[in-house]
C-alpha cells in the first residue's frame, strides 16, 4: 500500500527516499501494491520526472499480478514514454515492458513493436538512441525468443552492430549471433 502522504510530501528527502523504498518493495511483493494500480497510473502523469518514474518502475514491478485488462490499459501510456524520445523516460519504460513482456508473454505482438518503433525515434543526441538501443540489447540478449524470426528485429540488430558505442555494438553482436544460432 502506497503511503500517499510520503509519496506527496513537500520534503525532497522524504519523498525521494520514499520512492525509492516503494520500487524496491513492488519488486518484492508486487500483490501488495495491486489495489494502488489506479494511484500508480497517476504517478505516471505527474510532472515531477522522479516520481513519473517510479510510477513507471511500479507498473513493471506489478507486471506478475496484473489482470490483461490492467496491462492493456497501460500499454498505450508506455508506449508514448518509449517512443517520448527522452532518453531516462524511455528507458523507464523499456524496463516496464520489458517485464510485461516476461510475464505476460502473449503481449508481445503488442510490445516487441514498440521495442522496435526505438529504431525511428529521434533523441536528443545519437549518444541518447544509442544509449536506449543498448538498453534494449540488454534485455534481448536474455530474452532474444520474442524476436526469433522477426526479420524487422534482426535488422534492427544489424544496424546496432556499427553503433560508435563499443557495448552497444558488442552487445547487438552477441544478439545477433543467438539469433543466428537458432534460425
Amino acid at each position: 500500500m502506497i503511503d500517499r502522504e510520503k509519496i506527496t510530501s513537500k520534503n525532497p528527502k522524504i519523498k525521494f527516499s520514499y520512492a525509492k523504498q516503494i520500487v524496491r518493495d513492488s519488486a518484492k511483493n508486487p500483490a501488495d501494491f495491486l489495489d494502488d494500480f489506479d494511484y500508480i497510473i497517476e504517478l505516471t502523469q505527474e510532472k515531477n520526472n522522479i516520481i513519473k518514474w517510479t510510477g513507471i518502475d511500479l507498473l513493471g514491478n506489478l507486471a506478475s499480478v496484473l489482470t490483461d485488462d490492467n496491462v492493456a490499459k497501460i500499454l498505450p501510456m508506455l508506449k508514448d514514454f518509449l517512443l517520448s524520445g527522452k532518453l531516462i523516460l524511455s528507458n523507464h519504460a523499456l524496463s516496464a515492458l520489458g517485464q510485461i513482456l516476461l510475464h505476460k508473454p502473449h503481449f508481445a505482438d503488442d510490445i516487441v513493436p514498440m521495442f522496435l518503433a526505438l529504431r525511428n525515434i529521434k533523441f536528443d543526441t545519437e549518444d541518447c538512441r544509442d544509449i536506449s538501443r543498448g538498453k534494449l540489447l540488454e534485455f534481448l540478449k536474455d530474452n532474444y525468443r520474442f524476436i526469433i524470426g522477426n526479420k524487422e528485429a534482426k535488422a534492427f540488430v544489424e544496424e546496432c552492430t556499427t553503433s560508435t558505442r563499443e557495448n552497444v555494438a558488442k552487445l547487438a553482436k552477441q544478439v545477433l549471433k543467438k539469433i543466428k544460432a537458432t534460425a
